[in-house]
């Protein structure tokens, strides 16, 4: 999609500043991404999803499930509660 904006030029050196995008293109797709992101989590858990999850975790065995006492076995960086809760529906959609 080609878009032409007028956006105030320091607003916009701030912005891939902090951003560390290297391109105009790469800052509003960043910006999007974070504004997806911030909003996941507003929105309400409806009955399907949830039914999707505990459709999942029943043909999980036991032993999938790791326990408290145990370190981890997922070793990426840390998740904020809306990319945990878009990678259990991910997962209750592949199970499904």
């Amino acid at each position: 999609m080609n878009l032409t904006l007028t956006i105030d030029d320091a607003l916009l050196k701030q912005a891939r500043h902090i951003s560390g995008a290297s391109s105009d293109r790469e800052l509003f797709e960043r910006g999007l991404q974070a504004l997806i992101q911030q909003n996941l989590h507003r929105r309400p858990l409806t009955t399907s999803r949830l039914k999707g999850i505990g459709k999942a975790c029943e043909k999980l065995t036991p032993s999938t499930f790791e326990t408290p006492d145990l370190p981890s076995v997922y070793q990426g960086p840390p998740l904020s509660l809306a990319e945990m809760e878009a990678a259990v529906l991910a997962e209750a959609e592949r199970h499904s």
